[in-house]
């Protein structure tokens, strides 16, 4: 009967196994790691388990875009607070009506209860402007946008699953840095979570996921759609994180522990 019981556990495992086989992996970055010392060029990939960021050329694109490694407390009015770490973080400029964007892929896509985090600091953004971010599926496929637009008359940040809606309660706008968290609760259903940086929740926010229904959530684009020129509209990202690795498994494991200690 043991042995009967063990290989059936043992056949658990295994399906769990090939059912989280892509998912995404426990994964960390900074903008302070080495791999960012001479700034952020295409294939660049510090910290550990993202895929190399894509989707730009040099570290500047001259004077109307770009993306560079910066202090996150010059923007606004440059007394701010940041999202650095070691005074660092990743920054985007945009103007004269130019989007800067870079895409950092997850090592395989987001199973459920994982959980997403990153740092967002916007400076000044121009009327009509738009900062924030996008989770994708690998063929750039929107599934959930979190974004500002400039002068917007409800003064409130904004998440978009093929419809856009404000946040609620709403959270105004800040040159001080939001903390956001994503969870894939369902396989097309989140939650979002957006904190101020002293890790305070602000606004939550739920529902499903936009695109087509099944399709993963396989990496994140960071962009700026003409914020404006000068120090004081640039945007910053920092402190990416995939958590926890895929936690099925091992409850399955421990599972089969503790029915086979009964068992005994």
């Amino acid at each position: 009967m043991k042995s009967v019981l063990m290989t059936t556990l043992a056949a658990g495992v295994l399906a769990v196994a090939a059912g989280q086989a892509n998912a995404a992996l426990l994964a960390s970055d900074t903008a302070s790691a080495s791999a960012y010392d001479d700034g952020l060029q295409n294939g660049d990939n510090g910290g550990t388990g993202f895929g190399a960021w894509t989707g730009r050329g040099p570290a500047t694109d001259g004077s109307t875009k770009g993306i560079f490694i910066g202090n996150s407390t010059t923007n606004g009015s440059g007394t701010s607070g940041g999202i650095n770490t070691s005074g660092e973080a990743f920054a985007l400029y945009a103007n004269s009506s130019a989007t800067a964007s870079v895409v950092r892929p997850f090592t395989g896509a987001l199973t459920v209860g994982q959980t997403f985090k990153i740092a967002l600091d916007n400076g000044f953004l121009d009327t009509g402007a738009t900062v924030g971010l996008g989770l994708q599926t690998s063929g750039g496929t929107n599934r959930l946008e979190f974004y500002y637009i400039g002068g917007d008359s409800i003064n409130s940040y904004k998440v978009n699953n093929g419809t856009q809606s404000n946040l609620s309660p709403t959270v105004g706008f800040t040159t001080d840095g939001l903390l956001l968290e994503f969870t894939l609760i369902a396989t097309d259903s989140y939650s979002l979570a957006v904190k101020n940086t002293g890790g305070t929740t602000l606004s939550t926010a739920s529902g499903s996921l936009g695109g087509v229904a099944g399709t993963g959530i396989e990496q994140v684009r960071l962009f700026n759609f003409n914020a404006g020129s000068g120090n004081a509209n640039n945007v910053f990202y920092n402190s990416l994180e995939v958590v926890p690795e895929p936690a099925s498994l091992a409850l399955l494991g421990f599972g089969a522990m503790a029915l086979l200690r009964r068992r005994k």
